[in-house]
């Protein structure tokens, strides 16, 4: 809680240990789909798949959102296991396992998360429609709030931008549908980064910062009055050009459908792009249990305990800290109302 209002997170990610997605390695060295092991449980000797083991983690995961401040978080995919780059058999089969695992979680603690998707993104198909039939299936049959989608999920920068008119079918389906859009960078493939460490976080900065810019300046929303899209991590980059510059910024400010999340740990990165892209459009989002345990000062705080962090901001104000914690986090996505 934070004044009195709950904190709403709109950046976290499923918490199935490593073991349950031993189908997606049994998947991609038989180059075979098998059916979501959530539902057809273990298959011995194969597959020994023991779904209890989800219960202990989502436990740990609420001790973390507790010692955090949080009330309630958006669970998704964990982004590098969205394996963009393999066959389109195996893509599909992997969506439909991991969607599973986070119905699963969500149902264990019903109160303290919310599900979003993860969309079978194929690098060859002509459009977006391809995501429809596993949107629909998240969205109507297991009560999903929201769907991730990544600029670049094959990691070669093959895909169309996001301002174009291959994803007009998937935005038009959310929109309907009125399930937001989250954004995320998933792979990275460029062979420049194969020696540098965890250099999947390359991607993120970079394809989050060109989602921003191609569904500003290709107008998305002027095509897709109705869709609503949070860009993680702040937007990847934040600008270097002022507001006023139109050669390169625009005017539109599209607050009811453009959002940004919170999830940044260098608490000067995180003020500059409150600052710049204004508290008004900033949603909560923590990632927690992330940062890989890393501390922001000699004092040893956690670097994802971003309610602590904001709150420190003199100069943000009450209303402001609260639409940030609170109703930003709702305007986004509708669905936080039945856990407020």
């Amino acid at each position: 809680m934070h004044d009195g209002r709950k904190v709403l997170d709109v950046h976290g990610h499923v918490s199935a240990p490593v073991s349950l997605y031993t189908p997606v390695l049994l998947m991609l060295a038989a180059n075979s789909p098998m059916p979501s092991a959530v539902k057809t449980g273990p298959m011995p000797p194969v597959l020994p798949y023991d779904i209890g083991e989800l219960e202990p983690a989502v436990e740990a995961h609420i001790r973390q959102l507790d010692k955090r401040r949080i009330d309630a978080q958006i669970i998704g995919p964990k982004p590098p296991m969205q394996f963009g780059w393999a066959p389109t058999h195996i893509i599909e089969a992997c969506a439909e396992l991991i969607n599973d695992l986070i119905d699963a979680q969500c149902r264990l603690a019903p109160d303290r998360f919310l599900a979003a998707a993860q969309l079978p993104q194929r690098r060859d198909a002509d459009d977006s429609t391809h995501m429809l039939a596993e949107l629909n299936r998240c969205v109507l049959e297991l009560g999903f709030v929201a769907a991730y989608v990544s600029p670049n999920p094959c990691g070669t920068r093959s895909l169309p931008g996001m301002h174009t008119r291959y994803w007009d079918p998937l935005y038009e389906r959310a929109a309907h549908l009125d399930v937001p859009l989250i954004v995320h960078g998933a792979a990275n493939r460029d062979e420049r980064s194969n020696d540098i460490f965890l250099g999947f976080q390359l991607d993120y900065q970079a394809e989050e910062y060109h989602a921003k810019q191609f569904v500003l300046r290709g107008r998305v929303f002027d095509r897709h009055p109705d869709l609503r899209m949070l860009i993680c991590h702040c937007g990847g980059v934040i600008e270097r050009y002022p507001s006023a510059d139109r050669a390169h910024m625009v005017a539109d400010d599209f607050v009811d459908n453009l959002f940004y999340d919170t999830c940044a740990y260098d608490a000067e990165f995180l003020s500059a792009a409150i600052r710049q892209l204004g508290p008004h459009r900033m949603c909560f989002g923590s990632e927690v249990p992330s940062a890989a345990g890393t501390t922001r000062d000699s004092a040893g705080r956690p670097s994802d305990d971003l309610v602590a962090k904001i709150d420190e901001f003199g100069w943000l104000d009450d209303s402001e800290k609260g639409a940030i914690f609170h109703e930003n986090p709702l305007r986004f996505c509708k669905a936080f109302s039945s856990l407020t």
